[in-house]
């Protein structure tokens, strides 16, 4: 059975620590889950009485999408947890909002096209952000996963300062990795830096790929091995 894959790296250092304790414990006994996931539960259920007293202290909130409000709402949350990804606050709170609204439509009520409601509740997000929130806490997932953000959207801020690549080659590698990008693509940007394989039976990185793929995909898998 090969091994899980964690995303401790996007991780504040604090954030890491308490759910890593809590990941240790519940692996003997699933009841100590519990406390994390019902603080995390919690907060978003306790999002509508904050919307309700926000839009009576300020009407103007009633015009603005539940969506918007949640997300301006839930943004320093989230930065704090996954405080080594770099990530511009625009692309943040768009995806966010995307999120939520992806995971809101199955709750929310047709509206005629002539009519701009009123926001007058966020009760049909809180489902999504739930299952946001306990993700965000989940060392499996990586943001880029639960966000569906376009590769290259962001950087890691401390993890390559921790595990610095020893060349060029394995930045190039180790920058694929993380952002997911196909075999040809990785050649293709070792080949435009003008690398060449040590194998001196390929001129190319691209010319590896082709004629002996398990070669070039060994020579990854060693770099992923060896940083992640």
């Amino acid at each position: 059975m090969p091994a899980e894959k964690f995303y401790d790296f996007e991780f504040g250092a604090e954030p890491l620590r308490d759910i890593k304790k809590r990941d240790l414990l519940a692996s003997s006994d699933s009841v100590h889950d519990a406390p994390l996931t019902y603080a995390l539960l919690t907060k978003a259920e306790g999002m509508e009485q904050e919307f309700q007293r926000a839009r009576k202290t300020n009407p103007v909130f009633e015009t603005t999408p539940a969506e918007v409000w949640i997300a301006a709402e839930i943004m320093p949350l989230v930065k704090e947890i996954r405080a080594n990804v770099g990530l511009h606050d625009r692309l943040l709170n768009n995806a966010l909002q995307r999120y939520l609204r992806r995971e809101a439509k199955p709750n929310l009520l047709p509206r005629a096209d002539d009519d701009e409601p009123l926001t007058t509740t966020v009760k049909p997000y809180i489902p999504g952000l739930k299952t946001l929130l306990v993700a965000l806490c989940d060392r499996r997932k990586s943001l880029h996963e639960i966000l569906r953000l376009p590769a290259g959207a962001y950087i890691l801020r401390n993890a390559l300062a921790l595990r610095k690549p020893g060349s060029l080659r394995e930045t190039i590698f180790l920058r694929g990795i993380r952002e997911k990008w196909h075999g040809h693509r990785i050649a293709k940007e070792l080949d435009d830096k003008v690398l060449k394989p040590t194998n001196k039976d390929f001129k190319t990185y691209t010319e590896m790929l082709l004629v002996k793929p398990q070669l070039f995909y060994s020579l990854k898998s060693s770099i992923k091995k060896k940083y992640l």
